[in-house]
């Protein structure tokens, strides 16, 4: 890990680190735009729509709250992000991705959880808990952490975001991936998310 960007030291919640491109770099063209949060009591992972909306959802919340831009969704991250959920249900052991190294092309955040109908948003929500560790000021050594997995989702010029989900026979397991990546998005020692 170079001392320019920072990675979660936990292997069930993964942080995701990245440098960021200038905040006009758009999305390709090839991505989803934003789709609206599941009323509340849908079934969470049903079908593919219920499953994009429910992680778009909960990032594009945190990301409003704190004045960021919405994430649109990405077909070649989440084909990406699958393979790598697929693996680690194989292993039932939820590791980082060798792609998770600096200078490479993806922040990424991964979490695994027990076998239930609301296992994908929890695994989200469990990110989204980090930011009661976030007191403002830039990522350093003595708070990644415990603040990069919210972080990852609301860095300010991440722009898109794909995940898989993939069921071992003892947990769930979620990998989120986040572009820009490494040299050019998240979590980057001396800044600050927002």
């Amino acid at each position: 890990m170079s001392a320019a960007t920072a990675r979660g030291a936990d292997d069930n919640a993964g942080g995701g680190e990245t440098q960021a491109p200038p905040a006009t770099e758009a999305p390709p063209a090839t991505e989803t735009p934003p789709a609206a949060a599941p009323p509340a009591g849908a079934p969470q992972v049903s079908n593919n729509t219920d499953f994009v909306n429910s992680i778009l959802g909960i990032h594009n919340r945190e990301r409003a709250a704190v004045g960021v831009p919405p994430l649109v969704w990405s077909d070649s991250l989440a084909a990406s992000a699958q393979t790598w959920a697929d693996s680690e249900a194989t292993n039932n052991k939820s590791v980082h991705s060798s792609g998770y190294i600096p200078g490479l092309e993806y922040g990424e955040n991964i979490a695994s959880g027990g076998h239930s109908p609301d296992t994908l948003a929890a695994m989200v929500e469990s990110w989204v808990v980090e930011k009661k560790n976030y007191h403002g000021g830039p990522i350093d050594e003595t708070n990644v952490g415990l603040i990069s997995h919210y972080t990852m989702m609301v860095w300010r010029t991440t722009t898109s975001v794909g995940c898989g989900m993939a069921t071992g026979s003892d947990n769930d397991f979620l990998v989120c991936r986040y572009s820009p990546g490494p040299t050019k998005g998240g979590n980057v020692f001396g800044e600050k998310p927002y």
